[in-house]
């Protein structure tokens, strides 16, 4: 797999060079593999990659054909207008410093983690076009989860309620908000705030049942019972 990724990225650059967009995808997926198998080193260099080529885009030029609205001049033909443009707030640019975000919480960069998902949430915020609520959410979710390994549950609950505020906004995502609700969960859990927590966690099996997950189905039942027999 790694190397089928390797090579795809190769490809890409070679067949493809101005699909800038394209390699940076295939690079957050080559991240993401070395993410989940605690390769972080390489991880990170593959996300830096895919960050640094979404940002060589954020001042490129086009042409745009004839006179412009407002053009005073004389002449109606010849040269092209240079139009300047800033696309690096980007879905995908967002994306790629949510993924990276990741990378660095699991591998306990704890303040790098931190700075990069407030770096993820601006971005969403500003990019360009429509957001997937369900990606924009992440970065809420991931930005919790920094919180509650730092201990800091009502940081962590604060987070979880924007995520899932976006994802009842933004349409019908029901894995999504039952990530969400999970999450809330285990922060009543680590409150040990139990009745609270079973009911996220019922509410959240309902959602992934609905997504069709029948191992997050399963988890969130073990969880239940776990927290029955606590009480």
């Amino acid at each position: 797999a790694e190397a089928r990724l390797q090579e795809a990225i190769a490809s890409c650059a070679e067949a493809e060079p101005g699909n800038v967009v394209g390699r940076s995808v295939l690079l957050n997926e080559l991240g993401s593999f070395y993410r989940h198998r605690g390769i972080f080193d390489k991880g990170e260099e593959a996300f830096l990659k895919a960050k640094e080529l979404l940002e060589e885009i954020r001042g490129y030029a086009y042409q745009m054909d004839g006179p412009q609205e407002g053009d005073s001049s004389c002449c109606q033909e010849g040269p092209t207008q240079i139009i300047y443009t800033n696309r690096t707030m980007t879905a995908n640019y967002a994306t790629t410093l949510n993924n990276l975000a990741g990378l660095y919480r699991m591998s306990k960069q704890l303040q790098k983690a931190a700075e990069t998902f407030d770096a993820a949430i601006k971005a969403y915020e500003t990019c360009e076009g429509d957001v997937p609520p369900d990606d924009f959410a992440s970065s809420y979710n991931n930005k919790g989860l920094l919180y509650l390994d730092m201990q800091d549950t009502n940081q962590a609950r604060a987070m979880f309620l924007k995520a899932k505020a976006l994802l009842e906004k933004g349409g019908h995502y029901p894995y999504a908000l039952g990530t969400t609700l999970s999450n809330l969960g285990f922060a009543a859990v680590i409150e040990r705030k139990f009745p609270e927590a079973m009911e996220h966690f019922k509410a959240a099996k309902a959602l992934f049942e609905e997504a069709g997950d029948s191992k997050m189905v399963q988890n969130c039942e073990r969880i239940c019972a776990q927290l029955e027999a606590a009480q």
